[in-house]
């Protein structure tokens, strides 16, 4: 059993939780955690081409090759993990794109510019009972998902789609009692209407949804989700479009599921995505919140300043992990343009929406070496947060892309990668090993130091382990003054000199007897400074 705790401001135990998130998983050889987990979004179809025999692109008319499936496998996943890639990142645990077979064909967006798709992401299911051949067989992927666990202590969570099917599948057809009609009672289409009517709308007018208001709707898909787990193996899912559920279904789909792994999307408020973090419910949410304020403070070069990142973290911790709820960090997904993109000044003085069009016409790359310092104190900033991190595949080493799909770019590897990108993924890696080994970082106390527009610094104490994270958004050097008085009840002699070592660059700090610390900062950088024992 693992333990979270909470101290006062005076450093004393104040509350202590064993809640069942926390669980070791035994079964898992090497006792992966939770809470120090470090989670890996392996985009199937983008990640690595392990077998070009089971190689099928629609080549539809009209259906652009960004749109269609490029030869992903789970046999390019296995291939990753045997070369160490996954182990290099101390990812233990690796979220997988959806895997039902899809129709085969595209379907058409129904707003303009109406570009068709594929089913190459997985979240349009045709079938219930099938795995998508492009991908893998069931049988393929379990002898996967077992190599995975038992040779590299490495879970598979399943990206699982519960909201809908596609038009033309035989569940809507011969089911179509089990789901919402496309209209409403006004006449008009129910189609994207997320915020009107979001546990009715269709997410496309080729995406019926399914009706959880009815009991056998629920039935139906939860045996189908026990059906998944025993053909696959897995021991977690990636639950999508949590919030389009209601909250009676998933209690009744993990309802006992208490040691079977599950981390939500649910892009919406703090208050929203925590209601459904709880026993019998999710395990884990992606906190979205905090990834818009990383991305707003971190990479925007107009965006808002380190006092206002401040203040979202602290929010983050009063909602969930003041309360004992698990939440995933993440600064980038496959529903978001880039990082680097961001970063690079592409989304600043223009109005391009959601970025989708400016993949298609003017794909972005980074052309300022500065987004990838940025790149690297956003890095800096998740892995040194309570919290489970989340690498969205390609953001190691500074992928750049607008929206999806050119978000979705196929994956590069090291021959591939420039220097700034290389220096990007050793950074990362760094911070992996230092995050694992260090517990005041996954589950530590954090103490607020200072906070300005350009200047962050905070603690994370766990027992006598003190490590100080500090940021500089500024382009200029800077001196930090920290005073470790503050750090009453976490170092033995607060106020009094103290020796601090960088964990990355092997530098090391002295306090002056008064208990200030001078820390010199390069422009666009960060530190972690860990107390000398």
């Amino acid at each position: 059993m693992f333990y979270s705790y909470r101290a006062d401001q005076n450093g004393f135990l104040e509350a202590i939780s064993n809640e069942y998130s926390f669980y070791s998983l035994e079964r898992f050889r090497g006792g992966c955690n939770f809470r120090d987990s470090i989670i890996y979004f392996a985009m199937t179809d983008r990640f690595l081409n392990g077998d070009r025999r089971n190689d099928d692109p629609v080549r539809a008319r009209g259906l652009h090759k960004k749109c269609d499936f490029a030869g992903g496998d789970v046999d390019g996943i296995l291939k990753a993990a045997n070369a160490g890639y996954f182990s290099d990142l101390n990812a233990d645990l690796l979220w997988i794109s959806p895997v039902l077979k899809g129709n085969g064909g595209a379907f058409r967006d129904s707003v303009a510019p109406y570009r068709k798709f594929s089913n190459y992401h997985g979240y349009w299911p045709y079938s219930l009972d099938e795995a998508e051949p492009r991908f893998a067989g069931f049988d393929k992927l379990s002898l996967a998902v077992r190599l995975l666990r038992d040779k590299y202590s490495i879970e598979v969570i399943l990206d699982a789609v519960f909201r809908h099917v596609t038009i033309d599948s035989p569940v809507y057809k011969n089911n179509k009692n089990l789901f919402w009609g496309i209209y409403l009672k006004d006449k008009t289409k129910n189609v994207k209407r997320f915020d009107e009517y979001p546990e009715t709308t269709w997410f496309d007018e080729f995406l019926p949804a399914f009706d959880y208001s009815k009991q056998e709707a629920a039935e139906y898909m939860a045996a189908k989700s026990e059906k998944w787990i025993e053909k696959s193996g897995v021991g977690g899912y990636r639950l999508d479009a949590v919030k389009h559920i209601p909250h009676a279904f998933w209690k009744r789909l993990l309802n006992s599921k208490d040691k079977f792994f599950t981390v939500g999307e649910t892009i919406d408020s703090r208050e929203k995505i925590a209601s459904y973090i709880a026993p019998g419910m999710l395990s884990a949410q992606f906190d979205f919140p905090l990834y818009f304020a990383s991305v707003e403070t971190l990479a925007k070069p107009s965006g808002a300043g380190l006092d206002r990142l401040e203040s979202e973290i602290s929010k983050s911790e009063d909602a969930f992990w003041h309360q004992h709820k698990l939440t995933s960090n993440l600064i980038g997904n496959h529903d978001f343009p880039r990082f680097t993109a961001y970063a690079d000044g592409w989304f600043e003085g223009q109005k391009s929406g959601d970025g989708k069009e400016m993949g298609f016409k003017t794909p972005p790359f980074v052309r300022n070496p500065a987004s990838y310092k940025k790149l690297k104190m956003a890095f800096g900033l998740i892995f040194s947060l309570n919290g489970m991190p989340l690498i969205y595949y390609g953001d190691e080493y500074g992928e750049c892309g607008a929206g999806d799909p050119d978000n979705r770019r196929v994956m590069r590897f090291n021959g591939a990668l420039n220097a700034f990108e290389k220096d990007c993924l050793n950074a990362v890696k760094k911070l992996t090993d230092i995050r694992k080994s260090r517990p005041a970082l996954f589950e530590g106390v954090r103490i607020p130091l200072l906070a300005s527009k350009d200047r962050l610094v905070f603690a994370k104490a766990h027992f006598n382990e003190v490590i100080i994270a500090a940021f500089n958004k500024s382009d200029k050097a800077a001196s930090f003054n920290v005073d470790t008085g503050l750090l009453t009840g976490h170092l033995k002699s607060p106020g009094r000199a103290a020796c601090f070592y960088d964990l990355i660059t092997g530098e090391k700090f002295s306090a002056a007897e008064n208990g200030s610390i001078k820390i010199i900062m390069k422009p666009l950088s960060f530190r972690y400074l860990e107390i000398l024992k």
